[in-house]
């Protein structure tokens, strides 16, 4: 089976961030970003007929056409569930950096694990950030960018306006919402 789709002269987001400094990126434009990812994961998990887990939800899986439209890609991990389906177990298939603890301790791989590595890519997004980066070696216990935000969590908010700390807040809050401290 083939996926054929328009192409996406956007790049992907890992592009994206790396050619932020170059240009001026404001906050509606991340916030329709992350909306279209979200959707994509929502249709993917409450929509299709089959749902499906996508298992490799990354920056560089994500594609943006000029207008900065987000669009999943690369289901080459991806698994489906029956509709009366909750998880599945099955070896782990997915990049460190983004891999659900849970998944990657039990090999059982639910639409929370998609949820996980979203937040991932969200945190990416806002910190400016890899997933895995050298500098979070040097706090105790951060190994990535999930642990890292929960001992960061806070922003330079000298520098936003008063809506731009709101959202960055909130997407603060979102990427590390699905991650379970306990």
């Amino acid at each position: 089976m083939f996926l054929i789709n328009n192409y996406l002269s956007g790049g992907n987001l890992e592009k994206f961030i790396r050619e932020r400094s170059t240009r001026v990126v404001n906050w509606i434009v991340l916030h329709k970003i992350v909306l279209d990812i979200a959707s994509a994961l929502a249709y993917l998990h409450d929509q299709c007929m089959s749902r499906v887990l996508h298992r490799d939800v990354k920056l560089i899986n994500i594609l943006q056409d000029e207008e900065f439209s987000a669009y999943l890609s690369d289901f080459g991990f991806a698994r489906l569930l029956g509709t009366s389906e909750t998880h599945v177990t099955t070896g782990v298939a997915s990049t460190f950096g983004y891999v659900a603890p849970e998944y990657a301790m039990t090999c059982r791989v639910s639409d929370k694990a998609d949820v996980y590595s979203y937040g991932g890519v969200l945190l990416e997004l806002l910190l400016d950030k890899k997933a895995l980066d050298t500098s979070f070696s040097l706090c105790a216990n951060c190994f990535n960018i999930v642990t890292w935000a929960f001992l960061y969590q806070t922003y330079n908010e000298e520098s936003c306006t008063k809506a731009e700390t709101t959202s960055a807040s909130i997407m603060l809050v979102t990427g590390l919402g699905p991650i379970d401290r306990g």
